[in-house]
């Protein structure tokens, strides 16, 4: 069975579109327009790198898994950019100077 996310896009699909690709990543990335399953994938996608999508639906974390497997393997430039955006080191920095 093809994992989708929320029922709509097949995400074995969407992974092998690159046009998909990049149109999911300019949303998550703030310079793209966003379709509700990309927009929805970008709420998801601070719990997905902070926490491997701790707060997430069974299928949300399968989903993910697939989608980060993915980056880590096909797109790291895109996965390091995501990490930079959502996981920015100077916040961390900044907490450990004011304690």
């Amino acid at each position: 069975m093809k994992k989708t996310m929320y029922g709509t896009v097949d995400v074995d699909e969407a992974l092998n579109n690159e046009a998909e690709v990049n149109k999911y990543f300019e949303c998550n990335m703030d310079r793209g327009k966003c379709t509700p399953e990309s927009e929805s994938f970008k709420k998801l996608l601070p719990d997905v790198l902070k926490n491997k999508c701790a707060k997430c639906s069974e299928n949300e974390k399968e989903v993910s898994e697939k989608v980060m497997k993915f980056l880590t393997e096909k797109r790291p430039d895109m996965l390091q950019q995501l990490v930079a955006k959502y996981i920015p080191q100077e916040s961390s920095v900044k907490s450990q100077i004011n304690v």
